[in-house]
């Protein structure tokens, strides 16, 4: 055998001799890896499994038969092996990472590739066999594919079909392809049509619409039909479309609630435009100009819809008959309305006044003709009025003619808290009213006393003079017992030393009937004394039923 042979047999047994060590090298890597991510021991299983691997020779790592190996092992037993799934490109040598046949490999063992290592792809980015295998597994693969791969119908529809969000990746010559793009965005709208109950459709594909507007902006048909399955896509129409009065008036019939918002300024300021609005959806008087929120006839048919519209309207000063117009229509809400569950706790008044009269300019709130008009509607619309209409003796007797849960006098002027016609008038209309009125009003007998009369609580409201005069308590008690549990202690000594009147509140108060004759004279005071302190007073039922948040106001004074 001449030397030449005998180099190439001496060759062939090293290389025979080299496969068989590398074998068993890939079985007994292989074999550790196998139990590492079996053996999961928690919580130092993965710093024991990243050690495993790093103790994987160079040679095997650059040895592809041992890679796809790996590969094939995890395929065979995915559940036991994920973790070496997840940490499988971590083991392989940097230059076999864009292996197509290790890449297809991979995406066979199913599960997403991972994104970090999408980066290595290189040239397998513009293999189709490849990508469209990636972009199955995850249409949000497509945007690691080449330039040419994303501006490939094919592979882009797909895509997108069923997740069309991903249009953004494909190029921005295929996203302008008005006739690639409007057959998506009509297969779309078929879906919709199909499934009208489908509430993430415009979640699902406004992404998409977003990315192709400048197809669609212009397209009436296609606009007509997004928009009447999602008024938000208005926002995508082009100038040309939000000028086009047939167009914003067919979209108006449809009902949409929106598109006004979008309209140009001179559909806006379209007077025609604007009523079919207000005709065919509430609250659209908002988007109308400024020209058009004074206009009468577009108010009042507006009203005729909403109430809410009120607060879109202009108030300027020269809308008195329109603002008096809108009090008189929706200034108070039905009693009948308020469920009778909530009835007990909820003011039935409440809503549209409180509503109406916020919303009022400081010139209305000046107005004395539409404050008359607010307060005939809803005595409690008093409060709302400036301080000049607070100040107003009409205004606020007719507050007290009208109002049926505020204290309109809590927000009347101090000249007007301290006129005893007024406070007279009040207390008829509820005694509770003593608590606003001035202190030389809460000083004064005869005002308090017809307060007290008609309820013992008020008692606490008169002037500390009142309430430590022996004369005036002596006199009160007599016409209501029940302001007792109200005298101040000091002066509880000096009621009881009226025989007569200690009898009186014993037995109307309390229900005790004592005859003092069988009593020691030295002894009675003790006993009477002895037996109201037994007998606390309690409120009425009547007092208890007249509670409010004018007592609890009464007493921080």
């Amino acid at each position: 055998m001449d030397q030449e042979k005998k180099s190439i047999f001496s060759m062939g047994i090293g290389r025979f001799f080299n496969e068989r060590r590398l074998e068993n090298e890939r079985k007994k890597y292989i074999e550790m890896l196998n139990t590492k991510s079996k053996e999961r021991n928690y919580p130092d299983y993965k710093s024991e499994f990243d050690e495993a691997i790093l103790t994987i020779p160079e040679e095997l790592r650059k040895d592809k038969k041992f890679i796809c190996s790996v590969l094939k092992n995890i395929s065979n037993d995915k559940n036991s092996n994920r973790d070496l799934k997840e940490n499988f490109f971590s083991l392989v040598d940097p230059k076999l990472k864009d292996n197509k046949d290790i890449v297809l490999e991979y995406i066979s063992t199913e599960g997403d590739f991972p994104e970090k290592e999408l980066q290595y792809l290189g040239k397998l980015r513009d293999d189709r066999e490849v990508m469209s295998k990636l972009i199955e597994q995850n249409r949000g693969n497509l945007k690691y594919a080449s330039a040419r791969l994303k501006g490939d119908k094919s592979i882009v529809r797909e895509a997108v079909r069923s997740t069309p969000y991903v249009i953004e990746y494909a190029s921005e010559k295929l996203r302008k392809d008005k006739d690639f793009v409007i057959d998506l965005v009509l297969e779309a709208i078929e879906k919709k049509a199909n499934d009208l109950h489908d509430v993430t459709w415009a979640y699902k594909y406004g992404p998409m619409i977003e990315n192709v507007k400048d197809c669609l902006k212009d397209n009436k048909e296609i606009m007509k039909k997004l928009i009447h399955y999602e008024e938000d896509f208005s926002k995508y129409l082009s100038e040309k479309l939000r000028d086009d009065k047939e167009f914003i008036l067919e979209i108006i019939k449809d009902r949409n609630s929106t598109i006004l918002k979008y309209a140009s300024p001179r559909l806006q300021d379209d007077r025609e435009v604007i009523m079919e609005a207000i005709e065919h959806v509430s609250s659209q008087i908002q988007y109308a100009s400024k020209r058009l929120k004074n206009d009468k006839e577009l108010i009042s048919k507006a009203f005729e819809n909403s109430w809410n519209d009120f607060s879109y309207i202009s108030k300027d000063q020269e809308n008195t008959e329109i603002l008096i117009a809108a009090i008189k229509r929706f200034g108070t809400v039905a009693p009948e309305i308020v469920s009778s569950e909530f009835g007990e706790f909820i003011d039935p008044t409440f809503t549209q006044y409180e509503t109406f009269m916020s919303n009022l300019t400081e010139n209305a709130r000046d107005n004395k003709e539409i404050m008359l008009a607010a307060i005939d509607e809803n005595g409690s619309a008093f409060k709302y009025g400036s301080e000049r209409m607070r100040s107003d003796k009409e205004l606020l007797n007719l507050a007290l003619e009208r109002y049926s849960y505020d204290f309109p006098l809590e927000y009347a002027s101090e000249s007007l808290k301290n006129d005893k016609e007024i406070i007279l008038k009040a207390i008829n209309k509820n005694s509770e009213n003593i608590a606003f009125a001035s202190l030389e009003i809460r000083n004064d007998p005869e005002v308090v006393m017809k307060a007290i009369k008609s309820n013992g609580s008020n008692f606490k409201y008169i002037s500390d003079e009142l309430k430590n005069n022996k004369d005036f308590i002596l006199s009160a008690l007599l016409e209501n017992t029940n302001i007792y549990s109200y005298i101040p202690e000091s002066q509880k000594e000096n009621t009881t030393s009226s025989k007569d009147l200690i009898l009186k509140v014993l037995k109307e108060n309390y229900g005790v009937d004592i005859n003092l004759s069988e009593i020691k004279t030295q002894e009675k005071v003790t006993t009477v004394e002895k037996k109201v302190e037994n007998f606390k007073s309690k409120e009425t039922s009547k007092e208890k039923a007249t509670r409010s948040r004018a007592r609890s106001k009464g007493n921080e004074r």
